[in-house]
């Protein structure tokens, strides 16, 4: 038995869901856990790990996904915009560590996040959609298979 919160049990087994998922029915070459550097603002390089990303086999583009067990209808609206915010600075930052490994000649990289349940206010998924892609994030509700388009 182990010590862990409940929730962080659930947050494991909802990510490794997805990442099968994307590994057994997408394009290309998709593979999980990938670590790479980023340099944070203190220009210190540091560690972190991309959840999915696919390489594309015909174009010199790559995708990064990042998995989030996020329960947005239990936040605050602060901490919905604090958590987004970060979400997606840490998939942006993995996208930018991608294109600056020059030997993988990937030009272009595409980054999504994939959300474990939409808010069940609409008002609220609908800012976390719009934010996202005005970062060119695109969103995507696992409970609903809602995919929120880029603006």
């Amino acid at each position: 038995m182990s010590n862990e919160p409940e929730r962080l049990v659930r947050g494991r087994a909802f990510h490794s869901k997805v990442q099968e998922e994307w590994l057994s029915e997408t394009f290309g070459e998709a593979l999980p856990e990938r670590v790479v550097g980023q340099i944070d603002k203190s220009e210190v390089l540091r560690g972190g790990r991309i959840d999915v990303r696919m390489i594309d086999p015909d174009e010199p583009m790559a995708f990064v996904v990042e998995i989030k067990d996020s329960d947005f209808g239990r936040m605050k609206d602060r901490r919905v915009r604090r958590n987004v915010a970060r979400n997606r600075l840490q998939v942006s930052k993995y996208g930018e560590a991608l294109l600056n490994e020059s030997q993988n000649g990937i030009e272009y990289v595409c980054l999504a996040i994939v959300y474990s349940t939409q808010p069940a206010d609409s008002e609220r998924r609908d800012w976390i959609e719009r934010y996202l892609a005005s970062y060119m994030t695109a969103t995507y509700w696992h409970d609903t298979q809602r995919a929120a388009p880029l603006l």
